[in-house]
């Protein structure tokens, strides 16, 4: 059994010690005295030693059997030997006279409480050697003479002293001073038993006495080299300084347990800390990452958050294109300036990098500081672009469940200003809970984005291009909720009619999601066709639009607007000049059209308006009218440009008329972008769409901004040399060989294959309606070919996904460039985007990813070609059937 370490000392002198067997020696005028601990080893240490002969003053440890204190220790009192010659228990101890030549001794033990001893004794894990007991080995004698009596052996003193005489003549002074020692160790003892209930002792390491009584830890004596006797005066003396001694190393005892106990209680403090910290940066983790609705909010929310919680000096967020098989980082203005721009982007295909290795291994690193980061990628060290002496951690992050053979989304790439230990457990616990934190709401962005994309290009592909008729200029806007799938019911139409009239169509299918979107595109087809069918009235179309949204299995409902814009010379006769037209119109239902006057003035054109569509009750339905000035504007609105939450529909429609009384001199388009900011904001509750139309005078040549419908394109003008233009369906053999999407153009500038051309361009604005706009333009211009074939409704259908792919991945305008030869039509669309486009397989599950495919299958050739700021992505058709 192995002693505390909060009591036992090491065998070598102690100070304090050595100056308690000092004075011992110097008080009781004896040349010797030590202060032992007692061991279970078979040895005694001596930490306090005054006069010991060689080694035991210097190595201060010693054999049981050559101590004399194993006496004191075994009978738990004061044990004096006035002769050794005449104590009849000197044989147990003559190894000890021998070597020290002792003649006389006296002995008094350490002793403190075994409540005292147990509350020190029980905690093995603050304890080198377990848990242990000062009890001294077993097999030690009692003691010499009856000491726990307190008799001395005889010596060369009066030859006819006995035992008895000797307890008889104890001097009351002594038991007195005995009893206030008794007292005080008492004190103590209930002091300490009483801190900490509880405590135990196994019974074996109790005094062989149990109970309370005391446990003896050691033992200070004193010896003389001749025989002498022990006055009362110096066994006092000698307990007087023993009891100090045992004060001196209990309040060790003490002090060591408090420093201990604080140690301990720091580290928990520190570990509990360190966990709230961890829980709380998760928390606002969970938090702000719930906010995010793009990849781009997902970067910032994670910028923000760990330079200020974590201390990290840069953050990364990489993104894994998969069809590109490339990692970009989304946000490079987290890296410090100066940063090479060639770390934007890995090609996972060759890239070595850590960062680069993460996503498409899926692996993390964890890296103490440069050196460290170095060593993971040879080619770091060889180039010297790695200057950040920091710590580095990069997490994959993994979609769905961790370390399941799930694909990865990117990675998070962590920098510290300085060098760190990276290797704890609970650090990288963190690190890796940050990145499934973070792969769960990339996995939820990059989900929404697809469906908002399959939506937004679904919405896109109902809102076709607007007709623009003579001096009328028509104008929409289509804004998505900015919620959800950012798409709904709302729609808006214009058809030319058989007769010459304008009708316009605006309307709001009861929903926010695919399925209202779905029943508004069918819904509105019907309604188109009907018009284009039936030379009626808004109210008759409607009442024949209503059975068949029951026949035809639609069941929408919904509210609308029909419109139709009239004119005849009657009434410009009839209102003194030219440019007066009639708007007839009938509602279901719909918020009411607003006319804006030239002068600022405003009407909201208010009639008692029908049922909605799809109530299906047979009530007929009217026709209203109003005559519509030159120069006036005619606006048509669903309700999410008027009704917002905490704002009622008449406020909202007054709010409405004071905007365009404000700006009735702006353009229609400009126009259209104040009612969106000032009405709509920059996070619609609804989603909306606006129909304006403006009624330019007639007195005067049709303005530009009506729209280029009606400026005439020059025809293409044909050589001697050059070959016809073909009949429908006859084309001639492909202008420029070969299908290398990264090719370059095998045409210069002006010509196509070589051939003289003719070409018209359109640049197009980012919203909804441009796609629709480019298809319109494509098949405007292939109409006033002389002969183009089936090869227009094949250059429509690509100028759709060539324009679609240009808003999706460019972030301004996008250009569209239409080009004629007598053998083949040539398409380019220029946006803002270097990226190069790369045809790859498209993923089955995937919304998107099959535009270049379609490309690749339908044109004679096509490339890429790159521009000074972004890119050009140019198609040729020729017509096959000529080619066979």
């Amino acid at each position: 059994m192995k002693w505390p370490a909060a009591v036992m000392l090491p065998p070598e002198p102690d100070a304090v010690l050595d100056r308690f067997a000092s004075l011992a020696a110097s008080t009781l005028r004896s040349p010797m005295a030590v202060l032992s601990l007692l061991s279970s080893d078979r040895e005694i240490v001596l930490p306090g030693a005054s006069g010991m002969p060689a080694p035991w003053q210097q190595e201060r440890v010693m054999a049981w059997a050559h101590s004399l204190c194993r006496h004191a220790a075994a009978s738990a009192e004061l044990v004096v030997v006035d002769d050794v010659r005449t104590d009849p228990h000197a044989q147990d101890y003559r190894e000890a006279v021998g070597h020290f030549g002792v003649g006389a001794w006296i002995a008094a033990p350490l002793r403190f409480s075994s409540d005292f001893t147990r509350l020190f004794t029980t905690d093995e894990a603050d304890t080198p050697g377990g848990r242990t007991s000062p009890r001294p080995p077993p097999g030690a004698s009692p003691g010499p003479g009856t000491a726990s009596s307190g008799r001395s052996g005889a010596g060369p003193t009066d030859a006819g002293t006995t035992a008895e005489a000797d307890t008889v003549a104890t001097d009351d002074v002594s038991v007195g001073r005995e009893r206030e020692q008794d007292r005080l160790l008492q004190t103590l003892d209930n002091l300490w038993s009483d801190t900490e209930p509880g405590y135990g002792t196994p019974e074996e390491d109790q005094h062989p006495d149990g109970g309370g009584e005391p446990v003896v830890w050691g033992v200070l004596c004193v010896m003389d080299t001749v025989a002498r006797r022990w006055s009362e005066r110096d066994r006092e003396l000698l307990q007087d300084l023993t009891a100090a001694a045992a004060a001196e190393l209990r309040s060790r005892v003490l002090t060591s347990r408090a420093v201990a106990a604080e140690r301990q209680m720091a580290t928990a403090l520190a570990a509990s800390t360190a966990v709230h910290t961890r829980s709380q940066l998760l928390l606002s983790l969970s938090r702000g990452l719930s906010q995010a609705e793009t990849v781009v909010d997902v970067s910032d929310i994670l910028t923000a958050l760990l330079r200020g919680q974590l201390g990290v000096d840069h953050f990364g967020l990489l993104i894994h294109e998969v069809e590109q098989r490339q990692a970009r980082y989304v946000d490079m203005s987290t890296f410090p300036p100066g940063t090479d721009p060639a770390w934007a982007q890995f090609d996972l295909r060759t890239a070595t990098a850590p960062a680069a290795r993460a996503v498409a291994d899926g692996v993390s690193f964890f890296c103490d500081d440069r050196d460290a980061v170095l060593a993971t990628d040879p080619q770091l060290a060889a180039q010297g672009v790695w200057d950040f002496p920091g710590a580095v951690v990069i997490v994959p992050l993994l979609a769905g469940v961790r370390h399941r053979g799930q694909r990865t989304l990117g990675a998070l790439v962590l920098v510290w200003p300085t060098p760190r230990d990276t290797s704890d457990p609970a650090d990288q616990a963190l690190w890796t809970a940050l990145a499934d934190y973070t792969a769960q709401t990339l996995a939820r962005v990059v989900n929404a984005t697809q469906r908002r994309a399959g939506a937004e290009q679904l919405q896109r592909s109902m809102l076709t291009a607007l007709p623009e008729p003579d001096h009328l200029e028509i104008r929409a806007r289509y804004v998505p909720a900015a919620r959800g799938e950012e798409v709904g019911g709302d729609w808006y139409d214009a058809v030319l009619s058989p007769d010459g009239a304008t009708t316009l169509v605006i309307g709001d299918v009861t929903g926010h999601d695919m399925a209202a979107a779905a029943q508004m595109g069918q819904l509105r087809s019907v309604l188109r066709t009907l018009v284009d069918a039936f030379d009626e009235s808004p109210a008759a179309l409607l009442d024949r639009l209503e059975p068949a949204n029951q026949r035809l299995g639609v069941h929408a409902l919904a509210t609308a607007v029909v419109a139709r814009i009239e004119q005849d010379p009657d009434q410009d006769v009839a209102a003194g000049g030219r440019g007066w037209r009639r708007l007839r119109w009938s509602n279901a239902g719909h918020p009411c059209p607003v006319l804006l006057h030239r002068d600022g003035r405003t009407e909201a054109l208010q009639t008692d308006n029908d049922l909605l569509l799809g109530l299906n009750t047979g009530h007929p339905r009217h026709d209203h009218v109003h005559d519509l000035p030159p120069g006036s504007l005619l606006l048509l609105y669903t309700d999410g440009l008027v009704e917002h939450r905490g704002r009622s529909l008449d406020d909202g429609l007054a709010e409405l008329r004071r905007v365009l009384s404000q700006h009735a001199d702006v353009p229609v388009t400009d126009l259209l972008d104040v009612l969106q900011r000032e009405l709509i904001g920059p996070d619609p509750e609804d989603d909306c769409a606006v129909l304006a139309i403006r009624m330019h005078p007639e007195d005067r040549p049709r303005p530009a901004e009506a729209g280029p419908q009606h400026t005439d394109i020059p025809p293409v003008q044909q050589t001697a040399d050059s070959p016809p233009f073909p009949a429908a369906g006859q084309v001639p053999e492909p202008s420029a060989p070969g299908r290398e999407p990264h090719g370059d153009d095998p045409a210069p500038a002006g010509t196509v294959g070589g051939l003289d051309a003719r070409s018209t361009e359109l640049v197009l604005d980012p919203d909804p309606a441009a796609v629709a706009r480019a298809r319109f333009f494509v098949h405007d211009f292939c109409c006033r070919l002389p002969a183009c074939g089936d090869i227009c409704d094949t250059l429509q259908l690509l100028v759709s996904e060539v324009v679609t792919n240009a808003f999706l991945h460019g972030r301004s305008q996008a250009r569209l460039q239409v080009t004629a030869t007598a053998t083949s039509l040539r398409l380019e669309v220029s946006d803002d985007n270097s990226a190069l486009p790369a045809l790859s397989a498209a993923d089955p599950d995937a919304l998107g990813g099959r535009g270049l495919a379609l490309i690749e299958a339908l044109t004679s050739a096509w490339g890429v070609r790159e521009d000074p700021v972004g890119k050009t992505v140019w198609l040729e058709l020729t017509n096959e059937a000529e080619e066979g």
